[in-house]
């Protein structure tokens, strides 16, 4: 059994990048035992262990330290609500503005940061927020998204916000009030396979506090270069003061802040201006002819292929009135493409949080050749809903034909190895598209670009 559990440790570290500790026999031995793969199954788990990703996964969960608080670091919380109002104030054209918590545990940090932004902001302007958070330990995800703490996670908290944002269940757990929940997105895995997924200049803030100092060198190098990928330009890198500093050829540290950081200008090949999302030709009136896409009179949109049928439906727009989803169906399948345009922006004011809205006006985007918006539209609804299968296709898609050939060559694979995992009839979100049927799309549009 020694011998399986070091051979254990040893993927885990390669394949996590965990930096090994001396308690982590003891800590596999016991979390084997909860599971029931006691010392008399080692048999079958020598088999399947080692190449169980769900099962190696969760024994790494077990790994990953726990400790967190809400609060901490408080400084870093004041900076970024005066940094992030400022630019969402001077870009009243910047839709959204994402925050990934990289190595969240149950979320203090984020949720410390969504409360003090909605303070500080304007409702409008916290509509425009985006918030995810993503750790290793599925319990930890669990407990994120219930929002039950410790008392212990409450330390750094005064009598004052243990009222305002708490509901005591007893004396060792608070439960977050209903009005302070906000809607974060909390995913569980690892965060080198979460930010492989990302689409490139995807974020614009990044936490990753009291974690690096966890990882193997190797490990922390190859995430930092990662963030350099998908962050924005401009965007923040926010780190603790105990964390190993990222390489300066790739981020600078902030003047007074050792510990923010910002994307080296000259490496991201771009403009040091404000964080933006969408170009200034997005309303551009030029219409073309699609080779991949095209209207169909009440239906919407579809591939040439007919392989995929389910794909030419509209988005289910949940909450918006049935009145303004049937002028809206109208207007898309009639034609009427700017006017339909006007009508799903109208919905994304009131509805911020829909991402199926930001989906229909990514197709409205595509059909008018605005191919560079459709791209940052997909990009966020991905960012926000990595399993939603049907926009990262779209996504590829408008890469392809935004000349990204090798960017949506990645989602694509991505798609691919996803949709793999599911059975052929599965329904994806849209509740009547099959797994099997964006499977035959997808393997088209790859082996069309290879």
């Amino acid at each position: 059994m020694e011998l399986l559990l070091d051979q254990i440790a040893q993927h885990i570290q390669q394949r996590y990048g965990l930096e090994p500790k001396d308690d982590w026999p003891r800590v596999l031995r016991t979390a084997l035992k909860k599971m029931d793969l006691t010392e008399d199954k080692s048999k079958d788990l020598r088999k399947t262990g080692l190449s169980d990703e769900r099962l190696l996964q969760k024994l790494a969960g077990h790994l990953t330290i726990k400790e967190s608080y809400f609060f901490r670091y408080y400084s870093h919380f004041e900076y970024l609500c005066s940094s992030i109002k400022h630019t969402l104030t001077e870009n009243p054209e910047l839709t959204s503005l994402t925050i990934w918590s990289a190595g969240c545990a149950q979320g203090q940090e984020i949720y410390s940061l969504a409360w003090l932004l909605s303070e500080s902001l304007e409702a409008r302007l916290m509509s425009r927020i985006r918030l995810s958070g993503t750790d290793l330990d599925e319990q930890a995800i669990i407990s994120a998204r219930q929002g039950i703490f410790h008392a212990w996670s409450l330390r750094h908290t005064n009598a004052f916000q243990r009222e305002k944002y708490f509901q005591k269940i007893d004396e060792l757990h608070y439960q977050i009030k209903p009005s302070y929940s906000f809607p974060i997105a909390f995913n569980h895995g690892s965060l080198s396979d979460y930010c492989a997924g990302l689409p490139d200049q995807t974020l614009d803030i990044i936490l990753f506090r009291n974690v690096s100092i966890y990882l193997t060198k190797k490990a922390r190098s190859a995430l930092y270069k990662g963030f350099k990928r998908i962050l924005k330009p401009n965007a923040l890198l926010i780190i603790s003061p105990s964390d190993p500093f990222p390489d300066e050829v790739m981020f600078q540290p902030e003047p007074e802040h050792r510990s923010i950081f910002r994307l080296n200008p000259t490496e991201t090949g771009v403009s040091w201006n404000t964080f933006r999302s969408f170009s200034k030709n997005d309303h551009s009136e030029h219409v073309v002819d699609m080779k991949l896409i095209h209207s169909i009179p009440a239906s919407g949109f579809t591939l040439v292929d007919p392989e995929a049928p389910a794909l030419t439906s509209w988005p289910d727009l949940t909450g918006v009135s049935e009145k303004v989803m049937t002028r809206l169906a109208s207007l898309s399948n009639g034609g009427q493409t700017h006017e339909a345009l006007e009508l799903v922006e109208s919905v994304i004011r009131d509805h911020p949080e829909l991402y199926a809205a930001y989906l229909w006006r990514a197709k409205l985007q595509l059909t008018l050749g605005n191919f560079f918006a459709a791209t940052n539209d997909l990009r966020n609804i991905v960012f926000h809903e990595s399993n939603n299968h049907i926009a990262r296709y779209w996504y590829a898609l408008a890469m392809e034909l935004n000349g990204e050939s090798k960017r949506s060559l990645l989602q694509l694979k991505i798609l691919i190895e996803n949709l793999k995992k599911l059975k052929e009839d599965d329904l994806l979100m849209d509740n009547h598209t099959t797994a099997k049927e964006l499977l035959s799309a997808a393997l088209e549009r790859r082996e069309h670009l290879l």
